[in-house]
C-alpha cells in the first residue's frame, strides 16, 4: 500500500440515549453468508435513518461548504467520510487500518505535497478517526490530531454532530494553512461528504 500515514486522532462518543444505534450494531452479528446478506440489506435500508439521526441533508451540504471554505486558503485537502458500518471483511481491522484503507480508496495519498487529511466516522460503532498524510503530519506538533478529535468528541457527546464536524474541519483547515498556504488554484479532491 505504500508509505504508512500517521496522525491518529481517534475517539469514541456516547450519548445518553443509545438505543437506536445499539440495535443497528447488533444486527450484524450473524456468521453465515445468508445472515450477512440479510444484515446488509437491513443496514442499507436503515442507513438513511441512522445517518439522519446524526446529520440531515442540509448539514451535509453545509459541511461540504465548510470544506471548500477551509481549502480556499490552503493547498491541503480535507475529506469527511460517514461510514454506517464495517463490511464483513473489515471486522478484523483496527479503526486506524480502516481509515487508512479509506484514505487510499479516496486517492488522498496522491495529493501534491501529501497534504490530505481524512475525518472518518463509523456511525454504528460511534467512533471516528482523523488521519493525515505524511506531508502534513510530519510538520505538526505531536497531539495536534488528538486535540481536534477531543473537541469533536465533546460536541458529539452533546449531540452536536454538525458543529463537531464543522469545528474539526475549521481546525484542520487552520493547521493546513499554517504549513501549506494556497499557492495554486486547484482543488484535487471533491469537497463532498462521502456516505458509505
Amino acid at each position: 500500500m505504500g508509505t504508512a500515514r500517521r496522525g491518529p486522532g481517534s475517539e469514541d462518543w456516547a450519548e445518553e440515549d443509545s438505543g437506536e444505534v445499539g440495535a443497528a450494531a447488533a444486527r450484524g452479528v450473524g456468521d453465515s453468508a445468508e445472515a450477512e446478506a440479510v444484515s446488509a440489506a437491513a443496514d442499507q435500508a436503515g442507513a438513511g435513518r441512522l445517518l439522519r439521526r446524526y446529520l440531515k441533508r442540509d448539514d451535509l451540504r453545509f459541511l461540504s461548504e465548510k470544506i471548500a471554505e477551509a481549502e480556499q486558503k490552503t493547498n491541503g485537502e480535507i475529506r469527511v467520510v460517514l461510514r454506517h458500518r464495517r463490511r464483513r471483511k473489515e471486522r478484523s481491522l483496527s479503526l486506524h487500518e480502516l481509515a487508512l484503507q479509506e484514505f487510499y480508496h479516496l486517492g488522498m495519498h496522491k495529493t501534491p505535497q501529501r497534504t490530505g487529511v481524512l475525518i472518518m466516522l463509523l456511525l454504528t460503532e460511534r467512533k471516528f478517526h482523523i488521519i493525515a498524510d505524511e506531508g502534513i503530519h510530519s510538520r505538526v506538533p505531536e497531539g495536534t490530531w488528538d486535540s481536534i478529535a477531543a473537541v469533536m468528541s465533546d460536541h458529539f457527546k452533546k449531540g452536536n454532530y454538525r458543529d463537531g464536524l464543522a469545528k474539526a474541519i475549521e481546525a484542520v483547515g487552520s493547521v493546513l494553512v499554517q504549513h501549506f498556504p494556497r499557492t495554486e488554484d486547484r482543488n484535487h479532491l471533491s469537497n463532498g461528504v462521502v456516505e458509505e
